[in-house]
Parts: C-alpha cells; sequence; structure tokens
C-alpha cells in the first residue's frame, strides 16, 4: 500500500475531505437564516415591478381566444414543454412568462461571469435536436440566453407567448370547466365581457382541466398548483408581445 491509498482503496482521505467541505459550509452559514434576505416588496419592489432590461413596455391590443392550455414561465422546462406540444400538432397554447424574452432565470440573471454550475451538456435541452454543442462545460449566461431564445424561435413560440406579464391568480370555475388565470395586465372575470388585456381560459392546470387569463410569472403559490396541470382547453382574453 502507497503512503497515498488508504485502507479502502482510495488514494485520498473521505473523511479529511468531508471535513473540508464542512469547514467550507459553516463559513457560509448565518445565524438569522433566511431572514437575511429581504422581499422584493414596498420600496424594494421596483426591483420586481420594473424590467431594467427594456427601455419601454411593448404595448398590446386585446385579444379573445380560445386554446388548449397555457404554460406559466418561458425558461427551459416551459419551453420544452410547448416544444414537444409543437411537434404533436399542439399549437392552440400559450405561454406567460414576466421577462421580455425567453429564458427565465437566464433572460434576468447578465452579471458579469455568471454560469451555470451543472455540466451544460446535460442541462441545456434539445442539443441533439440542434446539433449544438456548448462552448463551455459549465456554460457562460450569455450562451444559455441565447439557446432559450434559439428554443423559442425554432418552434415558432414568439407568437404563442406573452412576454412581460406575471399571472396574479389562477382559480377554478367549477360552472365552466376551465381555469381561469389572472394577470397583471388585467382581465375579466370567467365568462364576462371586459377591456381587459388578458384573460384567459383553459383546462390546463391544477388537478383536473383549467382556465386561463394571462400576463406574467407565477407566485410560489401558483406555481404549486400549476405542477400539478396536465392537459385540457382554455379561452383567452389577451396580448401577445414579442421579445425585445
Amino acid at each position: 500500500m502507497g503512503d497515498m491509498e488508504h485502507s479502502d482503496g482510495l488514494d485520498f482521505d473521505p473523511d479529511a475531505l468531508r471535513d473540508r467541505y464542512r469547514r467550507a459550509r459553516d463559513k457560509r452559514l448565518r445565524a438569522d437564516g433566511v431572514d437575511q434576505y429581504r422581499e422584493g416588496r414596498d420600496e424594494l419592489a421596483r426591483f420586481v415591478d420594473v424590467d431594467p432590461l427594456v427601455s419601454s413596455e411593448a404595448g398590446r391590443d386585446p385579444v379573445d381566444e380560445d386554446v388548449d392550455g397555457a404554460i406559466v414561465g418561458a425558461g427551459f422546462s416551459g419551453l420544452l414543454a410547448a416544444a414537444r406540444l409543437s411537434e404533436r400538432g399542439v399549437t392552440t397554447f400559450r405561454i406567460v412568462d414576466a421577462g421580455a424574452d425567453f429564458g427565465c432565470t437566464w433572460y434576468w440573471n447578465r452579471y458579469p461571469g455568471a454560469q451555470c454550475d451543472t455540466d451544460a451538456y446535460c442541462y441545456l435541452p434539445l442539443l441533439e435536436e440542434f446539433g449544438y454543442m456548448p462552448k463551455e462545460k459549465y456554460a457562460y449566461a450569455d450562451e444559455i440566453f441565447e439557446h432559450s431564445k434559439r428554443i423559442g424561435q425554432h418552434h415558432g413560440l414568439c407568437e404563442r407567448t406573452h412576454f412581460a406579464t406575471r399571472v396574479t391568480s389562477l382559480e377554478w370555475g367549477d360552472s365552466i370547466d376551465r381555469w381561469h388565470l389572472r394577470t397583471d395586465r388585467g382581465s375579466s372575470p370567467v365568462g364576462s365581457a371586459s377591456d381587459a388585456r388578458t384573460s384567459t381560459r383553459s383546462r390546463w392546470a391544477g388537478r383536473s382541466r383549467p382556465t386561463w387569463s394571462t400576463t406574467g410569472g407565477p407566485t410560489s403559490s401558483e406555481r404549486s398548483r400549476h405542477r400539478r396541470a396536465r392537459t385540457g382547453r382554455a379561452r383567452v382574453k389577451s396580448a401577445t408581445a414579442s421579445p425585445s
């Protein structure tokens, strides 16, 4: 047995390695835990409500239409779901995202040197379909953002997406067997008319089938309910914006 070989056949000491990581972790731990973070409201609301990446908000005309479903969020999960739907010939759906373009996390995170901390060859979706190879094992934010837009453009998702739109509520309508998604662009009650910018009624969302009203990114409770989404139809009153 060599000097550097341990009894279990490894060329390093597992206990010493665990201790090293434990000490590194302890340096980052704080007694106040999650209380160290501040919510984006009151005087900090502008950091959530205003998109600093666009000079002005794109205008929208009201649109009233029937759709088969809605996807909240234009990140990789949403893009992949939309891509698979498109491949199967399902085109009457809507994506709703608070950003002005595809990418979600990678739309917002543009600080210098930002990278993913997961192997990009596994993290980025649809690489085989696009014949694309990431430039780095841990891809930089700008490359990930560009790949997000590539997916959206390839599958024609721009015209099916409500950008710069935040979801404010998600309600099931028993009388119409639909989910109703409301957004910060304004919406009408299910089944009534108004000059709302976005109101979607759909059978996608929740345990059964939904109705939506669309204009934005979801709250944590809405994300929780949306994770249960499966299939259905929708009625939409909304406006679609092109990405910046």
